[in-house]
């Protein structure tokens, strides 16, 4: 029943009076610190309002005003802290800490996203956290120590460091300790969606997990046994009626992004919202009969609560940094990229097929498609320094990338979608990875698509493939209706949803950090080829993990789009004699082990200020005379992207004199010597029939 200024909603109620024995507050799947843009609700300062209030019991729904009289407030969440925002797409995570410490909480459940940027970023950031994280039934074997794995008696240690279960205690106004056991559990649909984690991990059902967690905890003295889950509700409920009734009290979910409440065989199951807009508050009171009876409330965090000042204040100075880090530096490009909307939305763009390629080669997708009106830059970025805020500018939409299973007779009619408004330069229009087609802008909307091809073939209409894509496109918006994931389409189905997806701008720059910016990259790895000369797939059980062990975290996915953009948009191998390939650039086709640390959030800052240092010392070499030569042959280089050609072809014997003074010689001319550079190519993955002929009459 909710108040009648709706911020306050009874959920669950018992017909009990007097002080709790318990006191908890949960809240789950966080991404933004701040407020909605649109509507204004929610966000860390207001909930901390709420925080304090429970914690200094001065707005009890039990009508009690002083602290002393209540039990002390324990406060759970279940999860998806980390990614994905903009915000984290910048820290990589690393301004959530802050605010889960300043929110005083007591224990937290990992979550799918809180490993997108790997499991040694999760490690890192875990760690900085004031409080424990727990999954005791997703195990890593690469933790055991030799003599453990030499025992056998256990299969793994709990994934990137975290606890099993803990127990934590709360202390009543008489001055009694209740002890509450805590297990923490995640599910095996969304470790399927998480690329970077280890390939060999076990995954053990949460209910085998909780029972033995339950009983060694009641053994330790547990009045209460709460589990902490990151799973949808489904599987929150199918937990519930897998363990023997009384085995769990409490059940505090998270991944689903809803409030929800059931009671099943005796076990509260509770979720609580998220991105703090809501938020339970529950007492436990003993019940005469034993065990105990709750009282659930939900808090909504509507303009009418005030924000607490100095979380408004941490909040304020945490957004602040990531603003400053738009401008760092994260990679180069050898050629113009060209997101301009009269391109983007009318043809194909070099833009375009290397971020759908990212998107792909992420999943390991068979197709990529793209919606032109994702690309907001709507301009050309110049040859030279691709920043931060340049990517997150250009891609700043929020919902994640996502695979589908789908027919190649959808994947046709996506594409007659995204042609179907030419020439007028809709969003829809796509840009496309791992296929080619030709259409003609003349025909009539839905009859337009003469020709798709795949891997040189055409489109078996009746096959399977897996697409990546926009959540955007999977929910049928802009017309890709026949994509849309509903009962009744039984020719798309997920397998990457929304859920486990992340952003394209993280995408991006995952990409560069792999590549290691600021020519730092150290690992040299051999993999197997395929028939079609690509590094083939680590266990074919898991098609979208294309793991390579051996390397850090940043690097695993993005070894063979390293190779790929490497100066001619061609992919680049050097066969060593064995079957096997091995960096271009590396001088042995020998397996190094000169693994670096994983890579910190502050590592931008040291990328900048390097950057800068190298820009200085070049400037202060060149006269004002070279300064305008040398923006000349910068321009050339978009020509380069245009034909093709080897960047000596087109520079003058001074022109490449004055541009080798920007870097190392390469090829007959230069590149810069702090990173490898991008040069993504126009491929003729789109052509529109009409413009062909009407290029053959000019």
């Amino acid at each position: 029943m909710a108040t009648a200024d709706s911020t306050t909603e009874t959920v669950f109620s018992t017909s009990v009076s007097g002080p709790p024995a318990l006191r908890f507050l949960h809240y789950n799947d966080v991404y933004h610190i701040l407020p909605d843009a649109t509507t204004n609700v929610g966000g860390a300062p207001r909930f901390a309002t709420l925080l304090h209030q429970y914690r200094d019991a001065s707005d009890s729904p039990a009508g009690l005003t002083q602290a002393e009289s209540l039990p002390s407030l324990l406060t759970f969440f279940s999860g998806d802290a980390f990614n994905p925002s903009l915000e984290s797409t910048i820290t990589r995570g690393k301004h959530m800490v802050p605010v889960l410490n300043a929110l005083k909480t007591d224990v937290a459940c990992l979550g799918n996203h809180d490993l997108d940027f790997g499991v040694e970023t999760f490690t890192f950031l875990k760690e900085k956290c004031e409080f424990p994280w727990l999954c005791a039934n997703i195990l890593d074997p690469a933790l055991l120590s030799p003599e453990e794995e030499q025992e056998g008696l256990i299969k793994g240690k709990p994934l990137g460091g975290c606890k099993d279960w803990i127990m934590l205690e709360s202390k009543t106004p008489g001055g009694e300790t209740v002890k509450v056991g805590v297990v923490g559990v995640g599910e095996k649909e969304w470790l399927d969606t998480v690329n970077m984690v280890p390939p060999n991990l076990v995954f053990v059902e949460p209910s085998v997990k909780v029972e033995e967690a339950s009983k060694v905890l009641k053994e330790q003295g547990a009045e209460v046994i709460v589990v902490v889950s990151h799973m949808r509700e489904p599987n929150d409920v199918k937990l519930a009626e897998s363990v023997q009734k009384g085995t769990v009290d409490l059940i505090l979910g998270g991944h689903d992004h809803h409030y929800a409440h059931q009671l099943i065989n005796g076990t509260h199951i509770l979720r609580s919202g998220c991105d703090f807009k809501n938020l339970s508050y529950i007492e436990l009171h003993r019940s005469a009969s034993g065990g105990w009876d709750f009282n659930i409330t939900r808090r909504n965090l509507r303009t009418s609560i005030p924000e607490h000042k100095e979380t408004r204040e941490l909040v304020d100075k945490l957004t602040s940094g990531p603003s400053r880090k738009l401008k760092t530096p994260i990679g180069t490009t050898l050629c113009p990229l060209d997101a301009k909307f009269v391109t983007v939305r009318a043809r194909e763009s070099n833009l375009g097929n290397f971020v759908t390629d990212l998107m792909r080669y992420y999943y390991h997708g068979d197709l990529g498609l793209m919606p032109a009106g994702t690309i907001r830059g709507d301009c050309v970025y110049p040859r030279g320094k691709l920043t931060l805020g340049d990517m997150v500018n250009c891609f700043p939409f929020e919902d994640p990338v996502v695979v589908v299973r789908l027919t190649g007779r959808k994947v046709w009619e996506a594409l007659e979608n995204g042609v179907s408004k030419v020439p007028a330069l809709e969003g829809r229009y796509p840009q496309v990875s791992g296929m080619k087609f030709v259409y003609d802008s003349r025909e009539e909307e839905g009859k337009r698509v003469k020709a798709v091809l795949v891997d040189g073939d055409e489109i078996d209409l009746d096959k399977w493939y897996t697409m990546v894509t926009r959540g955007y496109v999977a929910r049928g918006k802009d017309g890709y209706d026949g994509l849309e994931i509903k009962e009744g389409n039984d020719q798309v189905e997920w397998i990457v949803d929304e859920e486990g997806g992340v952003l394209i701008s993280m995408i991006i720059r995952q990409y560069f950090l792999g590549i290691k910016t600021l020519g730092q990259w150290k690992t040299k790895r051999r993999e197997s080829v395929g028939e079609d000369g690509r590094p083939e797939p680590v266990g074919k059980e898991r098609r979208f993990h294309h793991k390579v062990p051996g390397q850090s975290d940043a690097k695993k996915f993005f070894a063979e789009l390293k190779r790929k953009f490497t100066h001619d948009g061609k992919l680049e191998r050097r066969h060593d004699g064995h079957g096997e390939v091995s960096d271009s650039g590396s001088d042995s086709g020998e397996d190094s082990d000169d693994r670096e640390e994983p890579d910190s959030p502050d590592d931008d800052e040291r990328d900048e200020d390097e950057f800068n240092a190298r820009e200085k010392e070049v400037a202060d070499q060149l006269d004002e005379e070279e300064k305008a030569k040398a923006a000349k042959v910068a321009q050339q280089w978009g020509a380069v992207a245009k034909h093709g050609g080897d960047d000596h072809d087109i520079l003058t014997e001074k022109e490449k004199s004055v541009a080798s003074k920007f870097g190392k010689k390469w090829r007959g001319s230069t590149k810069w010597d702090w990173t490898r550079g991008i040069r993504p190519m126009l491929e003729g993955r789109i052509v529109d029939l009409a413009e062909h002929v009407k290029k053959e009459l000019e």
